[in-house]
């Protein structure tokens, strides 16, 4: 599935019907750089649907991705190559769904998600056709990525991902409760996307 930055409206998560499945866990992450931009694989033990994994960005450089009914380690290091458009990463668990940061130091155009049916999720982050065209004329110049671990998480960047978080957790909860009749349920998943959704209103006037 692709998205253009921009476009992407978090209302889309409202659509979504989730039912959890067997866990699914995290196993590893790398990232690679490309002359048009830079790809991040994120390495799972079971495959996951294209409908339980979103992604967006946020005007800080920051991109998101949060991946539904996954579990991830947060207190593992997580060694990685840092390449010159990946400048920071964080990983926090937010009830179901494993929640995936990677700040960014360049503009990326669009994006692409891809899941595999071994378990492999792989994101496409484009860079515009300008800064393509210089990526191509530095690649044979640029130095190999240097190995780092991950270290704690800010607070702040947390935060900024809480709304989108509450709104794909309510949809998935209030598809639950429809499906079951359980009217707590349904209402619980509501409220969570109402609050997701001003969390996020508020943040953009800010």
């Amino acid at each position: 599935m692709r998205f253009k930055c921009g476009k992407f409206i978090p209302c889309l998560m409202l659509l979504s019907s989730i039912l959890l499945h067997g866990e699914i866990k995290v196993e590893g992450i790398t990232i690679e750089e490309k002359t048009n931009g830079t790809l991040i694989s994120i390495h799972l033990n079971n495959h996951l649907p294209d409908d339980q994994i979103s992604g967006w960005f946020k005007e800080t450089g920051w991109f998101y991705v949060t991946l539904h009914g996954v579990t991830v380690d947060t207190n593992r290091a997580w060694p990685l190559i840092r390449t010159g458009a990946v400048t920071g990463f964080e990983v926090h668990q937010v009830a179901e769904s494993a929640q995936l940061n990677f700040h960014l130091k360049q503009q990326v155009e669009d994006f692409e998600i891809i899941s595999d049916s071994e378990g492999k999720v792989s994101l496409t982050l484009r860079l515009p056709l300008t800064e393509s065209a210089t990526a191509i004329e530095k690649a044979g110049k640029r130095p190999a990525g240097q190995e780092v671990t991950v270290g704690p998480p800010e607070e702040l960047t947390w935060r900024a991902a809480v709304p989108y978080s509450l709104m794909f957790l309510g949809a998935g909860l209030a598809a639950k409760g429809s499906l079951r009749s359980e009217k707590q349920e349904t209402t619980a998943g509501v409220l969570m996307i109402i609050a997701g959704w001003l969390l996020y209103s508020q943040a953009e006037k800010d």
